[in-house]
C-alpha cells in the first residue's frame, strides 16, 4: 500500500502521513500491547533507576515485543525511512514501538526531556 503524504509546510518541511499502518497490523499492535500496560514513567536522569511516576504524564505504556509484529513493523519503517531519508534499520536507530493509552482523565503536560542533565524541567 503506498503512503499518502501531504506537505503542510515547505521550509521547514512538514509532512503529514495518512494510513501508514494497515488495519491488520493495528489490530496486532493492540493485541500485543494489551496485556502489558503499566503506569507511564518519566526519567529524572538517564538511567533506568531514575524512572519515576509523575504528574506530568498520567498514561499507561506498553512496548511491542512480539517478533511477528516487529517483523511487520520493519516493512513500515523501511517505507517511512525511504520517504524521510532516514535509516531506521541502523543499530539503535530507534527503540521498540511504544504504545500509550490515556484513560478519561489522562494527560501529558508540556515538558522538556532532559536526559543529559540531572534536573527534570517542566514548562510552566
Amino acid at each position: 500500500m503506498p503512503l499518502k503524504v501531504e506537505q503542510l509546510h515547505e521550509t521547514p518541511e512538514v509532512l503529514q502521513i495518512y494510513d501508514m499502518l494497515p488495519k491488520p497490523l493495528i489490530a496486532a499492535i493492540k493485541q500485543d500491547a494489551s496485556g502489558s500496560f503499566s503506569r507511564s514513567k518519566v526519567y529524572g536522569r538517564a538511567t533506568e533507576a531514575h524512572k519515576t511516576v509523575s504528574a506530568i504524564r498520567t498514561s499507561f505504556t506498553s512496548w511491542i515485543k512480539s517478533p511477528s509484529v516487529k517483523r511487520d513493523l520493519a516493512a513500515v519503517y523501511k517505507k517511512l525511512g525511504s520517504l524521510l531519508k532516514i535509516d531506521f534499520t541502523a543499530k539503535e536507530a530507534c527503540e521498540d514501538l511504544q504504545v500509550t493509552k490515556y484513560d478519561i482523565t489522562g494527560h501529558y503536560n508540556p515538558h522538556l526531556d532532559n536526559l543529559m542533565t540531572p534536573e527534570v524541567s517542566t514548562v510552566q
